[in-house]
């Protein structure tokens, strides 16, 4: 917790930052304001005393007595009610709860899931107390405002910085051989899994992600389908943990994101959380304190009271800060570290596993993360408790390379049961006589540790053996055929965390895949194992693997597996996520780039070069970018080719920016470098960007980036088509289609800037509640047709105004004749003006104008663009304008942004940010060019044709001046005196030399004349090979020698004799095939 301190520090200053505390007052004035409004409704005298009994008189459902207790000090801190001993008593104080409902959701758009919610809350309170409305429909499970809510609130995201902090330093102390078994409970939202899994490494991860019984994980599947290591399943927090099928002392860390609180009893849910953990494991637990603010959204709820431990939690199941670290001590943690602003903490603590309860160390406490148990399928079992019981009637017989292994040889037969022990023979007859007569005997052959031999002879050897088992193993057809264990020692063949400690066991390795494949009636699987140096141990981590259950089963055994010292780890070659690419260098500009339009449209961030100003210009490096619904569009495919040609979607994705002036260009002379900015950026996705000065105005003092970005294409649009071409009046009507979005939000404020009055529409009814507080004076449903009759209704026949139209369609039509006479049609939508639709002119006959506006237009002319920007500085400098609802997305999440805008879940702004609090922007490098130094020599091995030949063109391409081709036949090769005279044509100085690369006398000469040239040698391409290709039982040890000396023989023999020199490159040439035998 000390490690990641700074971090956590940033993140709670940002929090701050970001009004959060004020939210949170705002919050409950607006709550207790309206509490004290449905009380006074449900009393037959508000000004007398009253008890619980005379609020049920009054309609109250007797089970929400519970949260009017609660409620009740709250409005007692804000004088709307007070205690008179065994009653209480309103004190008649005016109430202003719609009034402040609207402050709540202007003043504080950063928080534009939490006001969406309190709003739906609080305005449907009165119903829902008396039984009218039940409060489950309010926050029905998966719905999108709560998962906001989760994953993008000020408050959830500091939480999920501050566990991104934590399991960075826990990653970055694990043993880089030992698997991190993780298991979430309670994950009733994605929030915590997003936020954890990017942190964890992927091939040293499982990751038990569990959802309450009937929650369902079907989203969360989808969601996180390109973490392969992650598993899906329910499970019931208060029920028991083992007998459910979770391994005691099974995990590393158990995650929990606002979800202990959510169980009957605290204390044994943390003490079943302690039995699955192993010795010195983690608990990493985010929980809220406020019991009053949360019971403002959730507290009509039966699940918010539900708990059995009422000792513990008298008044609601939310503990208390100051009660955390004492209850984790008493149910066996210790080393409490708590930190987070006062109504929710992050909790990290240890787990003990000495029989006492644990000592604190204290907050902050910094605690090691050292190795435990190995765990895994097939090795659930620890080294203390021995491996599984032997099959009954298996025989087995362990052949050794060498006597240095019939220790190990003889503690394994010993567990194996019936097992006899040999050395391996390299004739098939041998063999023969070594194993059982019964079928399905069971091989198990141990390779030594390298000897003096050098790997040619060696591997040969191996092959050998191999071969002469699959000879002897020729049997009568339909006969079960023998199942046979190659162990070696850690190769290196595959990434970490195989250590590369013996590489020469990588050749039988892969000799053994090809054999696999030629002869699948052996069964023939390999095994890596780490040597400890005691032959007990190893022996009962190898029986642990060879007698594990289910082995027998073809469709779920592993053939090759890797024993770190730590844990287990089975190899997997799959496709590398289009999501993950390598990334860059902090620093590296980038910019966002949507690839393959359509269904399977992906969004990847590429590294791009750091654009320079022009003339007139300004370099902004970006902070926040607010989505448009042309971004997906595009991203999607779907703008003609007219939309984006010659317009500011046609250099990249976003257009609404906020950021830092990082460099003006000539003629700037209004901006300098460190000046806020938001304004119209073309390609406003990426690190870095440029835009026409005139294009962008100062943020006001007082306003974030995020909030700064909500401004431009909203209010621009709104004020140019509703101010200037509409000229809408005092008085006056405007119908506006999708009201909940940001350009419906931005008409209600600019329509009651001008003194006219607002019907609205949107497709829900939160959104619909959203725009009753912020003044819509009628709001219908957009989802039908069915708005016409009323919207006539509501004007008495005469029809509005304005229409701003975002719908398509039919729904045009209409609009045109809901308007009065001499009324303005101001088209946003695109899709009937891309497709060309007509419409009727007979409305126009009422002297009707059209608006079809496009904003590209406005930034074409810099004259009316540098206008509207100025009058738009000044409305939102002087607080006429305001930011919109926002949430608020990483970089690193883009494709979750676009998706909410895209499915229209969202109100008023999808804002996405570049802040180095959050987790890294995964960054596709730009393609690699490769330079090479003109003043060295690069030797390449394998003749002047065919591979040699083509690396030492690639070479030249790249740089390289001086080349030394080493050949058998050097200068005298037929195709030698041709490549020679190609390569000095482009003014390369290349040398054929005459030696065998196996020959180390041979070799020394060829590196002594480079020596000798004053060009050193700065690298080495070797490329020679032999061909000799055939069916493993066929090859012949001269064969298999053959084609191994050039290839191995002579990789060995380079490595030796260059190790001590500065090369830029040692390269080998493979082939895919190695990887699949």
């Amino acid at each position: 917790a000390r490690a990641a301190g700074p971090r956590i520090a940033a993140a709670r200053a940002a929090l701050d930052d970001s009004g959060h505390h004020r939210f949170t007052a705002a919050a409950e004035e607006a709550g207790a304001h309206r509490w004290a409004e449905t009380l006074h409704g449900l009393l037959a005298d508000p000004a007398a005393p009253f008890s619980m009994g005379d609020l049920v008189a009054g309609g109250l459902q007797p089970r929400h007595r519970r949260v009017v207790r609660l409620m009740l000090p709250l409005l007692a801190e804000h004088g709307l009610a007070r205690t008179t001993g065994q009653t209480w008593r309103l004190t008649g104080a005016e109430t202003r709860a719609e009034a402040l409902l609207r402050y709540l959701v202007e003043d504080h758009p950063r928080f534009g899931a939490e006001t969406l919610l309190l709003n739906r809350q609080l305005r449907r309170l009165p119903d829902v107390v008396r039984g009218r409305v039940d409060a489950r429909e309010l926050l029905p499970a998966g719905d999108s405002a709560y998962e906001q809510l989760h994953e993008t609130g000020p408050a959830h995201r500091f939480a999920h910085r501050a566990v991104q902090a934590l399991l960075g330093d826990i990653v970055g102390r694990w043993p880089a051989d030992r698997p991190l078994r993780v298991l979430e409970v309670g994950a009733t939202t994605t929030a915590l899994t997003a936020a954890a899994l990017p942190v964890l490494p992927a091939d040293r991860t499982r990751y038990t992600r569990t959802a309450p019984t009937g929650s369902g994980p079907t989203r969360a599947e989808h969601r996180f389908a390109a973490y392969d290591f992650v598993e899906h399943r329910t499970l019931d927090p208060d029920a028991d943990l083992i007998a459910q099928g979770l391994p005691r002392s099974g995990f590393d860390l158990v995650l929990a994101g606002d979800a202990l609180h959510a169980t009957t009893d605290l204390a044994a849910t943390l003490r079943r959380l302690h039995e699955v953990l192993a010795p010195g494991g983690h608990l990493l637990a985010v929980e809220p304190h406020h019991a009053r603010l949360q019971a403002l959204l959730s507290g009509t709820l039966d699940d918010f009271w539900e708990r059995g431990d009422h000792t513990l939690r008298p008044a609601s199941r939310i503990l208390s800060r100051d009660r955390w670290a004492p209850l984790l001590r008493r149910c066996g943690f210790s080393g409490v570290a708590q930190t987070g602003p006062e109504d929710r903490s992050v909790l990290l603590a240890a787990a003990d596993h000495d029989g006492g309860t644990g000592h604190d160390g204290g907050a902050g406490q910094d605690r090691g993360y050292g190795p435990g148990r190995d765990h895994g399928p097939g090795q659930d079992h620890g080294p203390d408790t021995g491996p599984p019981p032997a099959a009954p009637g298996a025989a087995w017989v362990i052949a050794v390379e060498d006597d240095t292994e019939t220790a190990t040889a003889r503690a394994l037969a010993a567990l194996l049961g019936k097992a006899t022990v040999v050395v391996a023979p390299d004739r098939a007859a041998a063999w023969s006589e070594a194993l059982p007569t019964d079928t399905g005997p069971r091989v198990v052959l141990l390779l030594a540790e390298p000897g003096p031999h050098d790997t040619v002879v060696r591997t040969t050897r191996r092959a050998a053996l191999l071969r002469s088992l699959a000879t002897a193993c020729d049997g009568p057809k339909g006969a079960t055929g023998p199942r046979v264990w190659l162990v070696t020692r850690p190769t290196g063949l595959f990434p970490a965390p195989e250590q590369p400690s013996h590489p020469d066991d990588a050749a039988v390795w892969a000799a053994c895949r090809t054999l696999a494949n030629e002869r699948p009636d052996l069964s023939l699987r390999r095994l890596s194992c780490h040597r400890t140096g005691d032959a007990h141990t190893d022996a009962r981590r190898l029986a642990g693997e060879l007698l594990a259950p289910g082995d027998d089963d073809p469709g779920t055994r592993e053939d090759e597996i890797v024993l770190t010292a730590g844990g287990r780890f089975v190899p997997r070659q799959v496709q590398h996520p289009a999501d993950e690419p390598p990334g860059v260098p902090a620093g590296t500009p980038y910019i966002l780039e949507a690839r393959d339009p359509g269904l399977r449209r992906r969004l990847v961030w590429r590294q791009t070069d750091l654009p320079a100003p022009g003339p007139g210009e300004v370099a902004l490096e970006m902070r926040a970018v607010a989505l448009n619904y042309r971004d997906p569009m595009r991203a999607n495919g779907l703008l003609p080719p007219e939309a984006v040609e010659n317009s500011p979607i046609g250099r990249g994705l976003g257009t609404d920016g906020a950021g830092v002036v990082r460099a003006v260009g000539e003629g700037v002379r209004d901006l300098k470098p460190g000046d806020r900015v938001c304004g119209l950026v073309p390609a406003a996705l990426a690190s870095h960007a440029t835009t026409p000065a005139s294009a962008v105005v100062r943020i006001p003092d007082g306003l974030g980036f995020t909030e700064a970005a909500t401004f431009p294409v909203a209010f621009l649009t709104v004020h140019q088509t509703l101010v200037n071409q509409a000229r809408l009046g005092p008085g006056e009507t405007v119908l506006v289609h999708g009201g909940a979005g940001a350009v419906g939000l931005a008409v209600l404020q600019c329509a009651r800037r001008q003194g006219a009055r607002v019907i609205a529409t949107a497709g829900t009814e939160t959104k619909r509640d959203l725009l009753r507080t912020l003044g819509a004076e009628h709001v219908l449903d957009s989802r039908s047709l069915d708005f016409v009759p009323r919207v006539r209704e509501l004007t008495g026949g005469r029809g509005v105004d304005v229409v701003v139209n975002s719908l398509s369609g039919e729904a045009i039509a209409q609009g045109l004749g809901l308007l009065s006479p001499n009324g303005r049609f101001i088209e946003l939508g695109k899709k009937d003006i891309f497709l060309n639709n007509p419409i009727t002119l007979r409305p126009f006959d009422r002297s009707l104008t059209f608006i079809g506006f496009n904003l590209d237009a406005v930034i074409d002319s810099p004259e009316l663009g540098a206008l509207l920007l100025t009058d738009f500085e000044a409305e939102a400098v002087s607080g006429t304008y305001r930011p919109l609802p926002h949430t608020v997305h990483p970089a690193a999440r883009v494709e979750e942004a676009f998706h909410l805008l895209q499915h229209s879940r969202h109100t008023g702004k999808v804002v996405v940010t570049f802040d180095p609090l959050d987790e890294p922007v995964p960054v596709e490098p730009a393609p690699g060019t490769l330079r090479l130094d003109g003043e060295g020599t690069y030797l390449i091995t394998g003749g002047p044709s065919g591979l040699g030949a083509a690396t030492a063109r690639l070479l030249a391409d790249r740089g390289a001046r001086h080349l030394a081709l080493l050949s058998r036949s050097g200068p005298d090769a037929p195709d030698a005196p041709a490549l020679l005279r190609e390569l000095t044509d482009r003014g390369v100085h290349a040398t054929a030399h005459a030696a065998d690369v196996t020959d180390e006398t041979a070799l020394r000469r060829v590196l002594d004349a480079v020596d000798a040239t004053g060009h050193p040698l700065r690298g080495v391409v070797h490329a020679a090979m032999h061909m000799d290709d055939a069916v493993l039982a066929d090859l012949t040890d001269d064969r298999f020698a053959a084609v191994l000396a050039p290839k191995a023989g002579g990789a060995a023999l380079l490595d030796r004799l260059t190790a001590d020199r500065d090369l830029d490159l040692f390269l080998t040439y493979s082939s895919v095939s190695a990887a699949i035998g």
